[in-house]
């Protein structure tokens, strides 16, 4: 393996050798490379003519972030000079950082800090300081530019349609593109409804580049979205659901009004009806003698519906009474006189029966001896009714 240790400048505190030497041992696995410098206390202690030059000739800063190194002085010193020659400047957390943990003045790094505990950061890392350190690890057969794309997601990868291969989650998949602009799309394989496109630009056929593609970011936008949409709509529905319930309501109420309303007309012309109808019986009640004749022989005189008030069938009567008088003893007359009123007399006493409530047809009691005729004289008797009843013409 060749030594790349005049190419990268690894800075670190000395709390943090023994588990450095197993991040070395990965970082030379990964680069198929030697780091001869290495770990050890002898390289992090005084920052010195000899450091400063290393840190010069160094194509890459690499800083371990720790808590143990943001107190280090020499770790802030190495820091400073590095930001201070423009180098090309790596960070890395070794350690998960606390909410509370702040950097010092001197870590004001242009990037943000990969993460070697977290294997997406991890890959992405290694894409990184591989492109850094200009490596071109696959030459292969193909022409053109080698670009590594790290994905937080499996993700399919064509160029105008092409099929590229499928890129592992947190894993680094290695393409070959020519110089010039490639369309490239990325599909989620879980999903394939989420999808990231963007034209990339490749500026010559031996360069070697990093691509980072945010799927995960994408995905869980579209769930963030996909949550607002489900949350609006069942606003929406029971929005929706309230306000049916309150038309429901309202309609209920307008209903019982409208039917309350009616039935207080229908009431309101029960009454007047019946007003109307007590007021033609008070005028009935009132006829006179000449009036009962007229209605009983002229107006009225086979009628058997409708109803007659008790002057008016006692009129009548009395009439029928004085024409059988004045016809006995002159028998061709009293048979005459008999055969005309017969029929009027049947009549308003039929609608007499109705006056006050009862069938016309009570007045065959008068065939049951002397009770009979008793019965149909009380009836006769009788007061109208005041209001309507059935036999109302």
């Amino acid at each position: 393996m060749k030594d790349i240790s005049n190419k990268l400048f690894l800075c670190y505190a000395w709390e943090d050798i023994a588990r450095l030497q197993n991040i070395q041992k990965e970082l030379e696995d990964e680069l198929s490379s030697k780091i001869s410098s290495g770990i050890d206390v002898s390289n992090c202690t005084n920052f010195d003519d000899f450091t400063s030059k290393k840190i010069e000739d160094a194509e890459v800063f690499v800083v371990f972030i720790s808590e143990s190194a943001k107190k280090s002085d020499y770790v802030k010193a190495c820091v400073a000079y590095a930001l201070n020659l423009n180098k090309n400047i790596l960070p890395i957390e070794i350690e998960k950082q606390s909410i509370f943990s702040s950097n010092p003045e001197e870590f004001r790094f242009r990037s943000k800090p990969y993460s070697f505990i977290e294997k997406n950061s991890k890959a992405m890392l290694f894409a990184q300081l591989k492109a850094s350190l200009g490596f071109n690890v696959e030459s292969g057969d193909g022409f053109g530019s080698l670009i590594h794309v790290v994905t937080d997601r499996d993700a399919n990868i064509t160029r105008y349609g092409e099929q590229l291969g499928v890129a592992k989650a947190s894993e680094d998949h290695r393409i070959r593109l020519k110089k010039g602009s490639h369309l490239l799309t990325f599909v989620d394989v879980e999903d394939s409804n989420l999808t990231y496109s963007l034209t990339y630009e490749v500026e010559s056929n031996d360069s070697e580049c990093f691509l980072e593609v945010p799927l995960g970011k994408l995905f869980k936008e579209k769930q963030q979205k996909e949550d607002k949409e489900k949350r609006e709509a069942e606003i929406k529905r029971k929005f929706d659901e309230e306000n049916f319930q309150k038309r429901l309501l309202l309609e209920q109420k307008q209903r019982e009004l409208e039917l309350k309303q009616r039935e207080e007309e229908l009431a309101l012309q029960r009454q007047q009806s019946a007003q109307s109808v007590y007021s033609t019986r008070k005028v009935n009640e009132d006829v006179n003698f000449f009036n009962a004749v007229k209605i009983c022989l002229a107006q009225k005189y086979a009628k058997f519906n409708g109803r007659a008030s008790r002057s008016e069938y006692w009129y009548f009567t009395l009439f029928s009474f004085i024409v059988m008088v004045l016809s006995s003893g002159k028998g061709a007359l009293l048979g005459l006189a008999w055969l005309v009123l017969f029929i009027p007399m049947l009549a308003v006493s039929v609608r007499r029966l109705h006056d006050i409530g009862k069938s016309g047809w009570y007045y065959l009691i008068t065939l049951i001896p002397y009770l009979g005729w008793f019965v149909l004289l009380y009836w006769m008797c009788k007061a109208s009714d005041e209001y309507s009843n059935d036999y109302d013409d």
